[in-house]
C-alpha cells in the first residue's frame, strides 16, 4: 500500500516569495490610499490634484508594456538559474525606483493658501442686465476670469431703487446700500434652508410675523409712490415671456440661481471704479419705472438708476461667488505643483511594472498549471495581510507633522518597499526556473502549446476589455475615496483613519477569499465570478450614493465588498489569463489584466471625476455613484446574456484525444486528459 504524503500548509521554498509580497503590498498600502490627502496637505487645490489623478494612471501604463516585453524575451533565451536571477533583479530595481520617488515626495515644498479677506459685494440690475459688483483683493488688485461660467445661488436682500455710485467707491470706502456692517459675516436666515420654490430659477421668503416698512434711501418724500412699485427682478427667456418677481414689503431674501460670467474690463466712461470688479449675470434684467428714474435723476445729476441688493453669505459653498475669495498664498505655486507633478508621475511608473513581474514570479514559483492547483491565492493572501496590517496603523499618524505632511505613512511605506527589494536580491533559492513540462499538463494543448495564440486571441481581447470595465468601476471609487471621506466629515484625522479602516475592512475578508481562490474559481467558474463582481458593484454604488454626511461611518460596510470586487476578481483574471496564453508569453499575459484594471480602468475612472463640481462634491459623487450603479447593472446583464446564450453554446469544443506519446516521449497514462476550454471549463463539467 502506497502512503499518501500530506501537502504541507506552507511550502518552505516559497517563504521568501511570501515575505516579498507581504512587504511589497504592505508598503503600497501605506502610501497609495493617502496620496490624495497628501496633495491636499501640501496645498494643491482640487483642480491641480484632479489633473494629477488623471494623468498618473495614463503614465503608469508605459512601464508594464516595456517590462513584459523584456521578460518574455528573456524567457526565450535564458535558461535555468540565470532566468530567475534576471527576473528577481529587474523586479527589485523597479521596487527600489518606486520607493525612491515616493520618498522624494516628502521634499516637495508646502503651499499655504490662507483666506485673506472677504470682499464687499452687491447685486445691481437695470434694463440692460444684471451684474455683481465685487471689491478687488488687497494685494493682487485683479478680477477673476473664469474658464467657464460659474453656477450657484445668490441670496438677495434689502433690494431698492437707487443710483449706482461707483465713482464714490474709492473716495468714501463703498459700503452696501442699507447696512454699514460687513456682509461677509451675515449668516442666511434659517428659513433659507427650507425655501419653497416659486419657479425653477428664483424664489423668495416672506417674514409674515414681522412686516416692517423698508427705509428707502433715494426718496423719503415719495414713500407711497415707491411702495406701489417695488423692485422687480426678471428672468429673461428667449422663447417665452419674461418671468418677474417683486421684492415686496417684508421679504426676507430672494434666492436667485445665477450664472456668473468673467469680469468685464470696460471702464470706458468711468462707471466702475478701478478698485471694483463687475461680473455679468446671464438672463436677468430689472424694469425701473419711469417715475423712479426721473426722481433719482432729479436727486443726482450723473445718476445711473438701478435696482441694488445686498447679498447674504456671498461666499458659501453653494454661492456663485464661492471661488472668488481672496487668498494669501505662502510659497511658490509653480515650484510645488510641477515638482510634485513630476515626482508623482515618475513614482507611478514602477509599481505596476513590479506587479506584473511579481504575478509572473508567483505563477512560475508555484508551478501553476492550467488546472489551477499551484496555490497562487495562498501567495497573494500574504500581500493582502500586509495591506490590512500597515494601512490602518499609518492612517492614524497620517498628518502628525505639519511641516512635512504624511511623513509616517510615506516613510513606513518606503522602508517596506526597500525590504521587499532586498529580500528579492538575496533570495537566490527562489524557484524561478523557466516553465517547461508542467506548463500545459492535463490539457489538450500539450502537443500544440502555441496554438493558444491563434485559438484564444478573441478571448484574450474580451478578458482585457472586461478587466478595463471592472477597473473603471474600481477607479471611480478609489480615485476619489479620500475626498469622499473628507467632504463628509471635513477633518483630516478622521479622513485618514477612515481611509485606513477601509483598507483593513477590504483586505481582511480578502485573505480567506484569496487563500481558497482556486477552489472558488473551480466551483463557480471564471465568468460567473466576473458577473458576480458587476452585481456587487451595483450594491456598493447604491450604498455609497445613499449615505449622507451624518452617516459616513456606514461607508465601511459597502467598502468591504471590495474584498471580492478587487481581491477575488484580480486573482481570477490572473488565473484566467494564465490559461489563455502559452509559457513564452507569460509576462505579457499577466500585463494585460494589470494594465487593463489598474492602468486604463483607473484612468477612465478618474476621467469620470471631471464632471464633478468641487463646491457640491458630495452631491456630485452621489450622482456619479447612481450612474455607475446603473452602468454596472447593464454590464452584468449584457455579460450574462452574451455568455449564456452565445459563448456557452459556441465555445465548447469537441473532446480531443490525449496527446501523442511520440511527440513528447512519454508513456500513455490511464484515462484521458480531456479537452481544454478556458472560458467554459467549469460549465462544461456541469453539462456533462
Amino acid at each position: 500500500m502506497v502512503a499518501v504524503t500530506k501537502k504541507p500548509l506552507v511550502n518552505p521554498n516559497l517563504i521568501t516569495l511570501k515575505c516579498v509580497l507581504f512587504t511589497f503590498f504592505g508598503g503600497l498600502g501605506c502610501i497609495f490610499p493617502f496620496l490624495v490627502g497628501h496633495m491636499n496637505a501640501i496645498g494643491l487645490n482640487h483642480e491641480e490634484a484632479l489633473n494629477i489623478q488623471i494623468i498618473a494612471p495614463a503614465v503608469s501604463i508605459i512601464a508594464p508594456l516595456i517590462v513584459c516585453f523584456l521578460a518574455d524575451r528573456w524567457i526565450a533565451v535564458k535558461k535555468g538559474a540565470r532566468y530567475g536571477s534576471y527576473i528577481r533583479i529587474l523586479t527589485a530595481i523597479l521596487i527600489l525606483l518606486a520607493a525612491l520617488f515616493y520618498a522624494l515626495l516628502l521634499l516637495v515644498p508646502k503651499l499655504t493658501r490662507v483666506e485673506q479677506k472677504r470682499s464687499q459685494v452687491s447685486f445691481a440690475c437695470d434694463a440692460d442686465g444684471a451684474y455683481i459688483l465685487q471689491e478687488k483683493c488687497l494685494e493682487e488688485k485683479v478680477c477673476h476670469h473664469f474658464d467657464e461660467p460659474k453656477y450657484g445661488n445668490l441670496l438677495l436682500t434689502n433690494c431698492s431703487y437707487t443710483c449706482l455710485r461707483p465713482l464714490d467707491f474709492d473716495k468714501d470706502g463703498y459700503q452696501p446700500f442699507l447696512h454699514q456692517s460687513d456682509i461677509s459675516d451675515v449668516t442666511p436666515h434659517a428659513d433659507a434652508l427650507h425655501t419653497q420654490e416659486i419657479s425653477s430659477e428664483l424664489d423668495y421668503i416672506e417674514d409674515e410675523p414681522e412686516r416692517s416698512r423698508r427705509q428707502l434711501r433715494p426718496n423719503n418724500n415719495n414713500k407711497d409712490e415707491i411702495l406701489n412699485a417695488p423692485p422687480h427682478i426678471c428672468i429673461i427667456h428667449p422663447d417665452k415671456p419674461d418671468l418677474c418677481h417683486a421684492y415686496v414689503i417684508g421679504t426676507k431674501q430672494m434666492k436667485v440661481q445665477a450664472t456668473l460670467e468673467s469680469a468685464l474690463q470696460d471702464v470706458e466712461n468711468d462707471t466702475i471704479s478701478e478698485d471694483w470688479c463687475r461680473y455679468p449675470i446671464n438672463h436677468y434684467s430689472c424694469n425701473i419705472p419711469s417715475a423712479q428714474k426721473m426722481m433719482l435723476l432729479r436727486q443726482q445729476e450723473n445718476c445711473v438708476p438701478v435696482v441694488e441688493c445686498d447679498i447674504n453669505d456671498p461666499y458659501s459653498h453653494t454661492s456663485a461667488l464661492a471661488d472668488t475669495v481672496c487668498l494669501k498664498i505662502e510659497g511658490d505655486v509653480e515650484t510645488t505643483v510641477w515638482s510634485y507633478f513630476t515626482l508623482r508621475l515618475l513614482s507611478e511608473l514602477f509599481p505596476l511594472a513590479a506587479l506584473v513581474l511579481l504575478d509572473t514570479s508567483i505563477l512560475i514559483a508555484t508551478r501553476e498549471t492550467s488546472t489551477g492547483r499551484g496555490d497562487v491565492g495562498h501567495q497573494l493572501a500574504w500581500g493582502s495581510l500586509g495591506w490590512a496590517i500597515f494601512s490602518p496603523i499609518v492612517g492614524t499618524f497620517g498628518n502628525v507633522s505639519e511641516e512635512i505632511p504624511y511623513l509616517v505613512p510615506i516613510v513606513v511605506g518606503v522602508v517596506l518597499l526597500v525590504i521587499s527589494a532586498v529580500i528579492l536580491l538575496l533570495s537566490s533559492k527562489m524557484p524561478l526556473t523557466p516553465p517547461e513540462w508542467w506548463w500545459h499538463t492535463k490539457i489538450g494543448m500539450l502537443a500544440i502549446p502555441m496554438s493558444a495564440i491563434r485559438k484564444y486571441a478573441p478571448e484574450v481581447v474580451a478578458l482585457g476589455f472586461v478587466s478595463v470595465i471592472l477597473g473603471t468601476l474600481w477607479g471611480a471609487v478609489d480615485q476619489y475615496q479620500w475626498w469622499h471621506f473628507f467632504v463628509m466629515n471635513n477633518d483630516y484625522l478622521d479622513s485618514n483613519i477612515l481611509t485606513g479602516m477601509t483598507a483593513l475592512i477590504c483586505a481582511l475578508p480578502a485573505i480567506p477569499l484569496l487563500w481558497y481562490a482556486e477552489r472558488i474559481v473551480d466551483y463557480c467558474g471564471h465568468n460567473y465570478i466576473l458577473i458576480g463582481a458587476f452585481c456587487l458593484y451595483v450594491v456598493r454604488f447604491i450604498g455609497l450614493a445613499a449615505i449622507d454626511a451624518s452617516q459616513y461611518w456606514f461607508v465601511l460596510f459597502f467598502e468591504a465588498l471590495e474584498s471580492a470586487t478587487l481581491g477575488l476578481v484580480f486573482v481570477t483574471l490572473v488565473l484566467y489569463m494564465r490559461h489563455l496564453v502559452p509559457r513564452r508569453l507569460i509576462a505579457t499575459g499577466q500585463a494585460i489584466p494589470v494594465i487593463g484594471h489598474f492602468g486604463l480602468g483607473r484612468l477612465i475612472g478618474a476621467l469620470i471625476g471631471l464632471g464633478q463640481n468641487e463646491r457640491y462634491l458630495l452631491e456630485s459623487l452621489q450622482c456619479t455613484y447612481k450612474a455607475l450603479a446603473i452602468t454596472a447593472a447593464v454590464c452584468a446583464t449584457l455579460y450574462f446574456l452574451i455568455y449564456q446564450f452565445w459563448l456557452l453554446p459556441k465555445c465548447i469544443p469537441p473532446t480531443q484525444p490525449p496527446p501523442s506519446e511520440t511527440l513528447h516521449g512519454q508513456s500513455p497514462q490511464n484515462g484521458t486528459n480531456g479537452s481544454y476550454t478556458p472560458l467554459l471549463k467549469t460549465t462544461q463539467l456541469k453539462i456533462k
